[in-house]
């Protein structure tokens, strides 16, 4: 891990394939049907340093898919291609994401009824 998920994290959920800032109070509850994306900042000393998650709930629409990695490409290029980009799927999330979120990570499903 690069650290102990201490730094800053800006999150960003998929709605009409556009970046939707989300609120901080709802830091590491998700929407199995939805998408994000999350910048993560660390320092090395005086650098600063970038993880971008790209987080794809498991019912999330192949459209939303297609516009997390769009809009990965579109957050890189701002930061000048310095994001190392983590493609998450739901439920293979790696232990720095986890440690972001101090283990507490609230996934909301939607369950179908027939």
């Amino acid at each position: 891990m690069v650290d102990d998920g201490s730094g800053d994290v800006q999150v960003w959920r998929i709605e009409d394939r556009e970046l939707a800032p989300v609120d901080s109070k709802w830091l590491g509850h998700f929407y199995g049907g939805d998408c994000y994306l999350l910048l993560y900042t660390y320092l090395i000393g005086e650098k600063q340093h970038y993880l971008l998650y790209i987080w794809q709930g498991s019912q999330a629409s192949q459209d939303e898919i297609a516009a997390s990695a769009y809009q990965a490409v579109i957050l890189d290029q701002k930061y000048n291609g310095e994001p190392v980009q983590i493609r998450v799927p739901m439920g293979k999330e790696p232990p720095h994401l986890m440690s972001i979120f101090k283990g507490r990570m609230v996934v909301y499903q939607v369950w179908l009824l027939n």
